[in-house]
C-alpha cells in the first residue's frame, strides 16, 4: 500500500484502474461531480459499487493526459483539506 497526502493505493497487479481510499470530508460522488464540472476530469465514485470514501482512475491513456488529470485533481483536493 502507498500513501500520498489523503490518498491509499495499492498498485494494480493487472489492468488499468486503481482504486484510490481517501480521507476527505466529502462523499464520493460529490467529489466525482466537482471534478467533472470544475476541472474536466471524469472518475468513478466509489458509491456506485457500494463503497463510500474511495475513487476509482482509469490510468490506460496517455501519460501526459493521465499527469494532466492528476494535478487537476490535485488543484480541487488543495481546497478540500
Amino acid at each position: 500500500m502507498k500513501t500520498q497526502g489523503c490518498f491509499t493505493w495499492r498498485r494494480p497487479d493487472a489492468g488499468a484502474i486503481v482504486w484510490a481510499k481517501y480521507t476527505l470530508p466529502i462523499p464520493s460522488l460529490e467529489l466525482a461531480e466537482r471534478l467533472r464540472a470544475e476541472h474536466s476530469v471524469l472518475i468513478v465514485p466509489g458509491m456506485q459499487f457500494g463503497v463510500e470514501n474511495f475513487i476509482r482512475f482509469g490510468i490506460g491513456g496517455l501519460p501526459d493526459s493521465l499527469m494532466t488529470a492528476l494535478d487537476r485533481t490535485q488543484e480541487l483536493i488543495r481546497t478540500l483539506e
